[in-house]
């Protein structure tokens, strides 16, 4: 990631590292000089091990609680799955081509295996009497269900699965324990047969009660405000209980750090910062990094 400086600064740095390197050149050339100072190393970035650590302590003081994360799923207050019965009946009329004709024109030429190609000409027709039409009936029935809850649509597909596995796997250093919501409900609604109106909201409470412990809700759009690019809602609930244990709205903009560099071009050295640290994973690590200071706060708040 880089960051353009100004002409200004450009010249300037320039001109600070010509006359340095004359007055380094003539220092060495000089006896009882002291060697010319190297450039100080950039300062390093935050370790986020000792926020990691803590959770993981405060994780295990408390019998490591089960989480499953509804990942930008919206998490409604629907009980009750609903199903509406549907009947269409109608009539397809069609009106037949009347006299068409159709010409194809194939080059053909002498192949190696001796078969004969040349010019040939199709013509078909295609005949049916003035005002004659078809009509065919059809009839449909089912059900559809109405109020199924959708998955957020707002970031681009591969740039999700980077913030989402940044998060995940910082979860999972931490020690914390994270069940796939999608493979609970399955195992609950296993029974469950083919065209049957099931209640699918009371299968993912069920699942949830008799296999998580809490759950994890986090709502990510583009923010056009935030230095990421991105903005978080996570809401942490006590799936029996359904206390809330932490509301927390962050950028999660991960610890980055300015690097001065210089690249050859044709108009000669061109200035430039690169910020490192900044990745669409750093962003979902530093995303974890903030939830688990939270909830290491509210476990440690308990215990007092």
């Amino acid at each position: 990631m880089k960051r353009a400086l100004g002409t200004g600064l450009l010249v300037a740095s320039l001109l600070g590292t010509v006359l340095g390197g004359q007055v380094a050149t003539a220092q060495e050339m000089r006896e009882g000089v002291p060697a010319t100072l190297t450039r100080r190393p950039p300062p390093p970035l935050p370790d986020p091990a000792p926020v990691i650590n803590a959770f993981r302590e405060e994780n295990k003081r408390v019998k490591r609680p089960r989480f499953v994360v509804f990942w930008n799923r919206d998490f409604s207050d629907e009980v009750v799955t609903y199903y509406i019965d549907y009947q269409a009946q109608g009539l397809d009329v069609r009106t037949p081509t009347v006299t068409r004709n159709r010409t194809t024109t194939t080059n053909m030429h002498t192949h190696y295996n001796g078969q004969l190609h040349g010019e040939r000409t199709v013509r078909d027709t295609v005949r049916a009497a003035p005002g004659s039409v078809t009509a065919q009936a059809y009839e449909y029935d089912g059900s559809v269900r109405l109020n199924k809850d959708q998955a957020r649509k707002n970031l681009e597909e591969i740039l999700n699965w980077k913030v989402q596995g940044g998060f995940k796997n910082t979860m999972i250093k931490g020690g914390a324990r994270l069940i796939d919501r999608d493979m609970i409900t399955r195992v609950q609604g296993a029974d469950a047969v083919a065209n049957e109106k099931v209640n699918t909201h009371s299968i993912e409470i069920k699942a949830m009660l008799g296999k998580a412990d809490y759950m994890v809700e986090i709502l990510l759009a583009p923010s056009a405000e935030s230095e990421s690019g991105l903005a978080f809602q996570v809401n942490v609930v006590h799936v029996e209980t359904g206390e809330t244990i932490t509301s927390l709205f962050t950028e999660a903009m991960p610890p980055v750090r300015e690097v001065k560099q210089y690249e050859a071009t044709s108009n000669g050295f061109k200035e430039y910062i690169e910020v490192e640290g900044y990745s669409e994973q750093a962003v979902g690590e530093q995303l974890a990094v903030k939830t688990m200071i939270e909830l290491t706060g509210y476990w440690r708040m308990i215990a007092e």
